[in-house]
């Protein structure tokens, strides 16, 4: 420490003469290390003192890129200290250091930009020696085998990365097999075909018929029921959009439906006496109410497809040999 201490004042004493001298219009840089000799791996302390006119602004420290270049790791670097304002600009810095290679090492000169008269320039420091030793071994100690690498006992969370792979193929698998097994089912199971539209009309006409609305006094409930039936069995068999149509509408397109404009007319008809009873509170007769719902199923019995009719035909000829 002492030598550390007598090494910085010789520096200061240096940079004090120097600006004392005709070079104090000259920016100047001195390193000092507080030992030129360490073993690999120690560390030092380098000492940056920087001697500049009063006029001059510094700028940097290169010192990332002088570590860089020298193959030397910068610990700590302290804050640049202001010693002296005048007649020279004395800062002082310590940056402690390490080297990890053995061997002389020359290290570069320390870089430091200024700013003087509106000029930019750069100042350099010298070099500096450094011996790194290794450290010392001892002949007589002996070189022990290598240990066996132990190793630590299984543990269940060991076995979960594996676990975890078995069961996501197990997964995949039973996910494959099901949907195989779903589409062959639906495969030997088609869907059944849907139910055909007079089939459905005459169903609900005849549930409609034992339910005797209108001899119950709830004409109204009756006819909204049977025109329903209607515009349903419209929609299924002409493909009309009979259920959100007004009346003009289905006739204009039963017009265009069905060559009979007899029975179209007889329909659009009834229509219109349900419109009434719907919008215009009327109040049909009871031999109303029940040849409305009569000729509704004879409408539908008489647009039935023909191959219906030819299946239904043949069905009975059978019971009948039977």
């Amino acid at each position: 420490m002492t030598r550390f201490f007598l090494a910085s004042s010789v520096g200061w004493l240096a940079v004090l003469l120097l600006g004392a001298s005709t070079l104090r219009a000259q920016t100047t840089v001195q390193l000092q290390l507080s030992n030129s000799q360490i073993l690999i791996g120690d560390q030092i302390t380098l000492t940056i003192d920087i001697s500049a006119p009063q006029e001059a602004t510094l700028e940097a420290i290169q010192l990332e890129a002088w570590a860089k270049a020298s193959n030397t790791e910068v610990i700590q670097s302290s804050q640049l200290q202001t010693v002296a304002q005048q007649p020279q600009q004395l800062l002082h810095q310590d940056v402690l250091i390490t080297h990890f290679d053995t061997g002389y090492h020359v290290l570069p000169p320390l870089a430091v930009i200024y700013t003087l008269n509106g000029r930019r320039d750069t100042a350099f420091s010298g070099d500096l020696g450094l011996r790194v030793l290794a450290p010392p071994v001892n002949q007589e100690t002996t070189l022990q085998p290598n240990k066996d690498i132990q190793e630590e006992p299984l543990r269940l969370i060991d076995f979960l990365p594996w676990l975890l792979v078995v069961l996501l193929i197990a997964a995949t698998v039973w996910l494959i097999l099901r949907s195989r097994h779903k589409a062959k089912k639906e495969q030997q199971f088609p869907p059944p075909p849907p139910v055909p539209a007079h089939q459905v009309a005459l169903e609900k006409l005849q549930q409609l018929e034992q339910e005797a609305l209108w001899q119950k006094g709830e004409g109204k409930a009756y006819q909204s029921r049977l025109t329903y039936i209607l515009r349903e069995y419209l929609e299924n068999r002409f493909d009309m959009r009979a259920l959100e149509a007004t009346t003009a509408v289905i006739n204009k397109d039963l017009q265009a439906a069905i060559e009979d404009k007899t029975m179209v007319a007889q329909l659009g008809r009834w229509l219109e006496i349900a419109d009434m009873v719907k919008f215009a509170k009327a109040t049909p007769t009871a031999e109303q109410h029940v040849a409305a719902l009569q000729y509704i199923r004879f409408f539908v019995q008489q647009t039935t497809p023909a191959e219906v009719e030819d299946t239904q035909e043949d069905k009975l000829n059978l019971n009948v040999e039977a």
